[in-house]
Formats: structure tokens, C-alpha cells, sequence
């Protein structure tokens, strides 16, 4: 894993650290009604393959005098990975007023899997922004096979008497928004399979449809029907009763899970002859132990 840390100048801690606490005390004091404002990470949803890369947004919609901003978006980075100059700004915040400054930093720690973004306006003659647009834009490449959080939180938005601005925060996800997975992948005829996942938003009590094709078919069949829980997972036990190798998929709504792979190995005649003759064997050790005692004299 690879880590960045941009290092802001002392004055740059110190007028960071004065916003944050005009910030933290408007919150007890005042704080500006905008119920409609929203911060999110824009797609919600997004999927990409090993080895490529993809942007997501911060937006920020119907907001009103947006003065400066800051949260933190936290990513897995057993899944994802960022890097120093992956996180830009976005152009909202100057969107009103071409000629404004703006003062702030967007840092990646990777190590850490978390991105701290804090931007303002300079000065007093500046004309904030209203309205919807980019806050900033992050990019992440996908170094392993998996799903991701893409979570928003220590988020503050502010107008220019350091006033918070009240909003909704809408988090976002890496990820198909159904999972399979299965356990064991290898057996023999007559073992259970473990066949459980996921769906991401969570809800509860929604229809999963389990199917399975066997290597070689072109149609999917329905193997099972299953209702997910209160975390919005799901899980089916499957009990084999033939041999070969299997796709497994699930269904939910309008999405399709990625396909795994069962091997079911069938036994093989020779197995059924052996334990056949075991069996007669120890019929015939029994009896035998059995005779000599009836016929052992007294």
C-alpha cells in the first residue's frame, strides 16, 4: 500500500484548526435550516474490474452561500487504492465568483484507507455559491476482487460566519449490489454447499433467487428462493446429488451477482465396490467371532 500525506503549512493548522472550532461551536449555536441539502458520493454505485481505474464525485445539492467544507471518505484498501493526486477539487465552490481564492488540502492515506478534503473561500468581498455542482473528485484504481464502502463522515459545511449548514450525507459503495459467495467449492456428491451473500442498500425481507447452471447447459435453473435478513443477507444450504461443475449465480431485482464455481465430485464405482467388500468383510469377521464362541467348549 502505497501513502500520502500532503503536510499543510503552520499557518494552514492554525486557520484549519480556527474554522473547526467556529465550525464545532455554530453547531451548538447556530445552524442554517436546509433540510434539502444533501452531500453524496456520486454514482452511489459503482464496478469496475482488477486493474482499472474510476472517479467518484462529492456533490453537494441545494445548498445555499456554501462558504467552505470539509469530511473524510473512507474506502478498503484491500479492495481500493488512491494516491497523491487522486483527490482534486472541485469546481463548485468557485463557481459563483471566477476570481475567488480558495485555501485548503486534500490528503490521502492509504495505509489508513481515508481521504481528508478541507477547502474554504479567502476574504470578505467573495460571492458564495447556491446551488448543486462538484465539491471534489477522487480516483481509485482496484487492485484485488471485492466490494468497498465508500463511507462519508466527519462532514461540516459552512457559510461565511463559520454557520453550519445543515444537510443529508448519502454514502456511496464499490461493488456489484448483490454478492455470492460459496463454501466449499470442492466436494463430493452428497455434501452440503454454504451458498450465502449480500445486497447493498441493505433492506430486509427481499426475494433472492439462487440459480445454477451445470458446465456445459446454456439455461440457468432455479435452485432456490431465499428472503434476506435485517443486515440485508442472505443464505442457502445446498445438498448435492450429482456430480460435475456447477455456476452458481443470484438474482436480486434488476441485478445479477458475479457467477462461482462448485466442483462436485461424483463417486466413482470402484469407490461403491470397496466399500462393499469392507462391508462383507466385517459381516464376515463378525460371524466368525461370533461361531467360535458358540463353539468354544465349556
Amino acid at each position: 500500500m502505497r501513502k500520502t500525506i500532503l503536510k499543510p503549512p503552520r499557518r494552514a493548522i492554525l486557520l484549519y484548526s480556527l474554522m473547526t472550532l467556529l465550525l464545532g461551536l455554530s453547531v451548538a449555536s447556530i445552524v442554517i435550516a436546509s433540510p434539502a441539502t444533501t452531500l453524496r458520493v456520486d454514482p452511489h454505485i459503482t464496478v469496475a474490474d482488477v486493474g482499472e481505474t474510476f472517479n467518484v464525485n462529492v456533490t453537494i445539492s441545494d445548498v445555499t452561500n456554501l462558504y467552505g467544507f470539509q469530511f473524510r471518505l473512507r474506502y478498503d484498501t484491500d479492495v481500493l487504492d488512491s494516491m497523491e493526486g487522486w483527490a482534486v477539487q472541485g469546481p463548485f465552490l468557485t463557481s459563483a465568483d471566477p476570481n475567488a481564492q480558495t485555501f485548503g488540502w486534500l490528503n490521502v492515506t492509504d495505509p489508513d484507507g481515508e481521504i481528508q478534503v478541507f477547502i474554504t473561500l479567502l476574504g470578505t468581498a467573495v460571492t458564495e455559491p447556491s446551488g448543486s455542482g462538484v465539491l471534489a473528485t477522487i480516483t481509485f484504481e482496484v487492485i484485488a476482487a471485492g466490494s468497498s464502502p465508500l463511507d462519508l463522515y466527519y462532514d461540516r459545511l459552512g457559510d461565511r460566519n463559520a454557520n453550519s449548514i445543515a444537510h443529508t450525507t448519502i454514502d456511496g459503495y464499490f461493488g456489484k449490489p448483490i454478492s455470492i459467495t460459496a463454501s466449499p467449492t470442492s466436494l463430493a456428491v452428497g455434501s452440503n454447499v454454504t451458498i450465502s451473500g449480500g445486497i447493498h442498500p441493505i433492506a430486509e425481507n427481499e426475494d433472492i433467487y439462487i440459480e445454477y447452471k451445470k458446465e456445459g447447459e446454456a439455461t440457468w435453473s432455479p435452485l432456490a428462493t431465499r428472503k434476506t435478513d435485517a443486515s440485508g443477507a442472505y443464505s442457502y444450504t445446498w445438498k448435492t446429488t450429482q456430480g460435475g461443475v456447477f455456476k452458481i449465480r443470484a438474482r436480486w431485482l434488476t441485478e445479477t451477482s458475479d457467477e462461482v464455481t462448485v466442483t462436485v465430485e461424483a463417486q466413482s464405482p470402484f469407490g461403491y465396490i470397496i466399500y462393499i467388500a469392507a462391508a462383507v468383510i466385517v459381516v464376515v469377521v463378525v460371524a466368525a467371532v461370533y461361531f467360535l464362541k458358540i463353539r468354544k467348549p465349556k
